[in-house]
């Protein structure tokens, strides 16, 4: 017997998976004991063997319906949609001037042609408006579809709203280019005067928001090497982030130490050389 629940499955959410399934066999009182995450979509669909599984709406009633039994729909409790339902969500670049009838003709991603939320949705959606969408690029997954729209290989895509929850917590290219933009590059920039070794925090913000990883780093390495450290070990929010504008405003400080970390992770690795003195320090300890 095979058991796979392959829409949602990725590192950050296997053990999660495992636990439902786990829940789901021992219910059933018999199935294999683990989810089968090497078989492909349409051989597990389609598999004589199979006990349980997920597929997409539109792959269900263009050529599953009648070969096997739907026993539920799962319920992600998305905004606006009632138990059971789903949603898409139309995304384009943070930097992308224009509304769905001025991207609509450009570069779309798609994660594939069978996909309900990946693709019919954006048709019918185009279609419903009268139009015309531009040239499409099968990408094989939302994740795919996200990071094209993000790296400028394309300038639409819809993402299942779920999956585009997880996009938003899990892939730090999003989190980031999304957090960015929360800096409002304020006159008197007090998030510097919280620093102890005093990033020009405003100054890497807005050459990450222009996708320009280089400068960002380099602005941080002006004061600090060690960008992946210190983005993951200073306490940031008694630091740079509590002294953040938008503290002031009741609002959430911009996540400067997730922003560092991610430039630091990113960005090319180069040497770290070692800054020049005049004369010695005294005694040094390294930790």
């Amino acid at each position: 017997m095979i058991a796979s629940l392959p829409m949602y499955d990725r590192p950050e959410t296997a053990t999660a998976n495992d636990r439902f399934w786990a829940a789901i066999r021992s219910a059933l009182g018999f199935g294999p004991e683990t989810l089968d995450r090497a078989i492909g979509l349409w051989e597990a669909w389609e598999h004589p063997e199979l006990l349980l599984s997920q597929t997409c709406g539109l792959p269900y009633r263009a050529h599953l319906h009648g070969k096997v039994s739907l026993v539920g729909s799962p319920d992600y409790d998305l905004p606006g949609c009632p138990p059971g339902y789903y949603n898409s969500v139309l995304i384009t670049r943070t930097d992308q001037p224009g509304d769905f009838a001025d991207l609509a003709p450009r570069r779309v991603a798609i994660n594939q042609s069978h996909s309900q939320s990946g693709c019919a949705s954006l048709l019918n959606h185009a279609a419903v408006q009268g139009i015309v969408l531009g040239p499409m690029t099968e990408t094989g997954a939302h994740v795919a579809s996200a990071r094209a729209v993000a790296e400028g290989q394309a300038d639409l895509a819809a993402i299942d709203a779920h999956t585009w929850r997880i996009i938003c917590a899990y892939e730090p290219w999003a989190a980031a280019l999304r957090e960015s933009e929360r800096c409002i590059q304020c006159l008197k920039p007090t998030c510097i005067d919280g620093c102890p070794v005093r990033i020009d925090i405003p100054r890497f913000i807005r050459h990450l928001l222009l996708r320009d990883l280089e400068s960002a780093v380099d602005a941080i390495y002006d004061s600090s090497p060690f960008p992946s450290v210190c983005g993951r070990v200073c306490p940031q929010e008694s630091q740079c982030e509590a002294q953040c504008v938008l503290v002031k405003a009741k609002m959430q400080p911009v996540a400067i130490g997730r922003l560092e970390r991610f430039v630091g992770d990113f960005a090319a690795q180069r040497p770290v050389e070692p800054p020049k003195v005049d004369k010695p320090l005294g005694r040094v300890a390294i930790v």
